[in-house]
């Protein structure tokens, strides 16, 4: 409570100054110990991020170890390096994308229709994430979608659509952002 009065004193100084900011930080202040127990807790994830990147790396690199120990097995490797994908994500989408790209290899070595779909599907995951939109679409489109799993369609359909939803959101000109949340829509 004490921070919320001491932040209030310091915004009314300036509130003949910047009213609109003023206004702005009072808004984005929380007033209730609800709030300010949410906050509490927000902070004190953030302050340890480093620990949960170390548990991360150490989860990659158990991994990737294991992935130097299977050479032979091609199912094992193409279910570590999708392993390894999934763990780098939202981690880092470089890396992400290179064991995505060794997993689609994999699935192309096995002559495995699913497992090639669904590689692609997580590459188009990660290239959409990292805003690249054209070649999440070149990528979906290397799919048929009439071979697709029945278990990955929605993943197939949803990327569709977060693409042109994305495509929609970040165009400057209405003409592309109509069309691009129409095509949105048909596939979400």
């Amino acid at each position: 409570m004490i921070r919320i009065n001491y932040l209030r004193e310091i915004i009314s100084e300036f509130i003949t100054r910047y009213k609109i900011l003023v206004f702005l930080l009072l808004a984005a202040i929380p007033s209730s110990a609800q709030e300010m127990k949410v906050l509490d807790e927000l902070l004190s994830a953030v302050e340890k991020t480093s620990e949960y990147d170390e548990a991360k790396l150490k989860q990659i690199d158990s991994l990737r170890k294991e992935l130097v120990l299977n050479k032979a097995d091609l199912i094992s490797r193409y279910k570590l390096n999708r392993e390894l994908l999934q763990e780098y994500k939202v981690f880092n989408q470089d890396s992400a994308f290179a064991y995505g790209l060794e997993t689609r290899k994999l699935a192309e070595q096995l002559k495995s229709i699913p497992l090639i779909a669904d590689a692609i599907l997580n590459l188009s995951d990660v290239s959409v994430s990292a805003g690249m939109y054209k070649e999440t679409l070149d990528m979906l489109g290397t799919i048929d979608h009439a071979e697709i799993p029945q278990y990955l369609k929605s993943l197939y359909y949803g990327l569709l659509g977060r693409v042109y939803s994305e495509m929609a959101e970040y165009s400057n000109l209405a003409y592309f952002s109509v069309e691009y949340r129409e095509k949105a829509k048909v596939y979400r």
